[in-house]
């Protein structure tokens, strides 16, 4: 940074002198190369792949080209990785793309989405083992016969009860 300022206190100081010229284009170089250092920086912390092609279009004689183009691949790499689990929706995608890329973009999502497909097989198992023995009743009527089973039985018992109590008092 200093010597850009050397510089450009030479080229005021003497804008005719011997390395003027010498002293301008250097301070354009110099201006440019920051320029791409700051924006190579900006670039590499955004991850975003246009951000990136783009750079290469800007920069195309840039010395971090092929750590750019490295970085692309592995972006490309993690949206296949993504579009594949995202499209086949099962748990072993989702899975795969956890185990592959564990700070990866979509990793609460893919998390989320194997917890909810676990879920979801729990309930259908159990769904299914329901109602498997010949004279079992099915699903929600399953319930309902629980619940007035129970009820019956209850009512039967006070029934007996208050008849006993009725009837032993006959005996009194």
């Amino acid at each position: 940074m200093l010597r850009g300022f050397v510089r450009r206190d030479y080229i005021v100081n003497y804008p005719n002198g011997k390395f003027a010229q010498e002293a301008s284009q250097k301070i354009t170089q110099f201006i440019k190369d920051e320029s791409e250092s700051n924006h190579l920086k900006k670039v590499l912390d955004s991850n975003k792949l246009s951000e990136l092609e783009d750079f290469l279009i800007i920069y195309p004689n840039s010395n971090c080209i092929q750590e750019i183009k490295l970085k692309i691949q592995k972006i490309k790499e993690h949206d296949g990785a993504w579009k594949l689990a995202n499209t086949l929706k099962t748990i072993k995608s989702y899975q795969n793309y956890i185990n592959s890329y564990p700070k990866g973009e979509h990793i609460d999502i893919a998390r989320s989405e194997v917890q909810r497909l676990a879920w979801h097989q729990i309930k259908e198992s159990k769904q299914s083992s329901v109602g498997s023995e010949p004279n079992q009743i099915k699903g929600s009527k399953n319930k309902l016969y629980n619940i007035f089973g129970v009820g019956w039985l209850i009512l039967i018992f006070i029934l007996c009860l208050i008849g006993t109590i009725y009837f032993a008092s006959f005996w009194w």
